[in-house]
């Protein structure tokens, strides 16, 4: 072998072993989660899923600002808890009604009526229950393993004036546990 071979076998015989020789820089794995509390059951023979306002006379519904028939009270009751579930987290949303955000629209054909929903302890100027998202949470029985929401609805007009029609509306209750 001439000089020049040999320069040029000794060179890529560096190279490659410097190449072999590069080592690259750990990388760490980061690796999250959490443990939650596993769900409870609604209970649908203890819960009243659908509320029926009944009949309401437009009378009732003739001043602006006012309320028409009577309270509907209504539970959401959840079962069946496991014993390391000890709170529940009920996130209450949907449409508002235009006229005041804090009630929950009618999708019926009453234009200008919606729909109060409030704790059941609560006076009806409570406004906490209302279709921008609204959270509630209760401890779980440690016996029973139960837990229940009590609220009431009721309509509700801030224009008066309301034509007889239909009153339909909707809550959705998204639950999460601790």
């Amino acid at each position: 072998m001439n000089k020049m071979t040999m320069l040029a076998l000794a060179n890529t015989i560096l190279l490659a072993g410097s190449i072999h020789a590069s080592i690259a820089a750990p990388v760490q794995v980061n690796i999250t989660g959490n443990v939650i509390a596993s769900p409870c059951t609604v209970d649908t023979a203890n819960s009243n899923l659908n509320v029926t306002l009944g009949d309401i006379p437009a009378t009732e519904l003739a001043t602006a600002g006012s309320y028409g028939g009577t309270a509907q009270t209504f539970t959401i009751a959840l079962k069946d808890c496991p014993a390391s579930t000890t709170k529940t987290v009920a996130t209450i949303s949907g449409t508002p009604y235009a006229s005041d955000t804090n009630l929950f629209a009618n999708t019926g054909t009453a234009a200008g009526v919606g729909v109060k929903i409030k704790p059941n302890a609560a006076a009806w100027t409570d406004t906490s229950v209302n279709p921008k998202q609204a959270t509630w949470i209760q401890n779980v029985n440690s016996t029973t393993h139960a837990v229940s929401y009590v609220f009431d609805a009721r309509s509700f007009t801030s224009v008066g004036s309301i034509n007889p029609g239909t009153i339909v509306s909707a809550m959705q209750v998204a639950f999460t546990y601790q």
